[in-house]
């Protein structure tokens, strides 16, 4: 089809196909006032487009593919501008960059998530070839570590506090597109078995991360130390247990308890729904024997 001057006209299907795009974005377009047809048939509603419209559908469609919202792309139709294309194209790699960052926190996220869920998976797995649900005692050492840091202060059995704080030290995290390194910790105030006694008891809860390029509020490092440590399955309720057990371990082997107890909540309400799967380890910072 032809216009008057014996132009061309391309019709919203043909358009839709040169360019690669649905005609219902062609549509879009025209309703946004982006790029409206030519020529319009009152009767049949049938859209007609010039050469320049078809290339200027190009220009829209690859915007569009880079995510430049519509308004954009009708400021730059409009101003036709290479100073105002080049703002447009940085404001939008900022954006990405900031997008990036994003999907770097929730991928570093579930790979800590994936280790943590196999690690669970391999004593459950042990314990019914076994057919034993015996958590062995162990020496560990833990290297000196970056983590964001939260003050609480909470009676015992808390929960909902307890799954607020986890939701705070991710929260904090993303923000800061931090890079998470370890699971979400507690380290208590009171020395052995105090907080059991107390209605309400003091703790530093921490989340390890990589450390941030920036000094940042927030954010501490942790000396490196060696524990006597040992895993809790199941509700938290029970987790005294494994607590007698480690202080029982140090008094028959003579090792010397140097700092205050740790919990490293390896599976918890964050990770699963289920109580009976949950899994956390128990530690207390010693002194090696020389």
């Amino acid at each position: 089809m032809k216009d008057e001057q014996g132009n061309n006209l391309y019709s919203i299907g043909k358009v839709a196909d040169i360019v690669g795009i649905p005609t219902t974005a062609l549509r879009f377009y025209d309703d946004q006032g982006v790029l409206k047809p030519q020529i319009r048939d009152d009767e049949t509603g049938y859209r007609y487009y010039t050469e320049e419209q078809v290339m200027k559908s190009m220009f829209i469609s690859e915007m569009r593919r880079l995510g430049l919202t519509v308004a954009d792309i009708k400021e730059l139709c409009e101003k036709r501008s290479l100073a105002v294309q080049r703002k447009a194209l940085i404001n939008r790699m900022v954006l990405l960059k900031d997008e990036m960052d994003h999907l770097l926190f929730k991928k570093a996220y579930l790979e800590e998530l994936m280790r943590n869920v196999d690690m669970g998976l391999g004593y459950f797995e042990s314990a019914k070839i076994c057919n034993e649900n015996h958590i062995p005692i162990k020496i560990k050492y833990y290297p000196a570590t970056y983590a964001v840091t939260i003050p609480m202060y909470r009676c015992f059995y808390e929960q909902e506090k307890f799954s607020t704080t986890h939701k705070r030290l991710y929260d904090i995290c993303e923000h800061h597109h931090l890079r998470i390194c370890g699971p979400a910790t507690s380290r208590f105030e009171d020395p052995g078995m105090e907080h059991f006694k107390k209605a309400f008891y003091k703790s530093q809860w921490i989340l390890p991360v990589i450390k941030p390029e920036e000094d940042m509020k927030g954010i501490a490092l942790f000396p490196e130390m060696w524990c006597v440590c040992t895993s809790h399955v199941g509700p938290y309720r029970n987790i005294s247990e494994q607590y007698e057990k480690l202080i029982g371990y140090c008094a028959e082997y003579g090792l010397k308890i140097s700092g205050n107890p740790i919990e490293e909540y390896m599976i918890s309400c964050s990770s699963i729904y289920g109580s009976e799967n949950y899994i956390t380890n128990v530690m207390f910072p010693i002194e090696l024997p020389e």
